[in-house]
C-alpha cells in the first residue's frame, strides 16, 4: 500500500494497523525526520512529492491500492482566512488528480480518498457559519 499523510494525526493510527496487519506499508515521507518515523512505524518511507507525477510514479509502483489521507490544515487562529486553506486546496486538487492518474496509469485497483461532512441545524434564511458548530447535531 502506498500512503500519503502517514505521518498525520489519521495517518498514524492507519499506518499502526496496516503494518500490524502484516500489509506491506509504503508511505510518502517529505522530510528525514518523517522518514525516521516511518521506519519507526514499520513502513517503508519514499520520497516522493504530490506535485511531482514522475516522483509518484516510482513510488507507487507495484503498489496494489494508495490511501490518500495527505492534508494541511490551518491552524484555528488562522483557519477563516482563505488563503491560510492555499497548501490543502493545492494538495486535494493537484495531488490528487496526480495520484489518480498514476493510479490508473499503473492499474493500481484501489484508491482510497477520506472526506468529511458536517451536520449544521436548519437555521432557515439565515447565514450558516463555515466553522464545525460547537454542538454538532446527532446523526439519526
Amino acid at each position: 500500500m502506498f500512503i500519503t499523510g502517514a505521518t498525520g494525526v489519521l495517518g498514524r493510527p492507519v499506518v499502526r494497523l496496516l503494518v500490524d496487519c502484516g500489509y506491506r506499508v509504503r508511505a510518502l515521507a517529505r522530510n528525514s525526520g518523517n522518514a525516521l518515523r516511518l521506519r519507526e512505524a514499520g513502513a517503508e518511507p519514499v520520497q516522493a512529492s504530490l506535485f511531482d507525477p514522475t516522483s509518484l510514479q516510482a513510488a507507487i509502483r507495484d503498489c496494489d491500492a494508495i490511501l490518500h489521507l495527505a492534508t494541511r490544515i490551518p491552524p484555528p487562529k488562522k483557519a477563516r482566512r482563505w488563503e491560510a486553506w492555499r497548501d490543502n486546496d493545492r494538495i486535494r486538487t493537484e495531488g490528487t488528480r496526480n495520484l489518480v492518474d498514476v493510479a490508473l496509469d499503473l492499474r493500481v485497483s484501489t484508491f482510497v480518498y477520506p472526506g468529511i461532512v458536517f451536520v449544521y441545524p436548519d437555521r432557515g434564511s439565515a447565514r450558516v457559519d463555515v466553522a464545525p458548530p460547537p454542538d454538532p447535531s446527532p446523526i439519526l
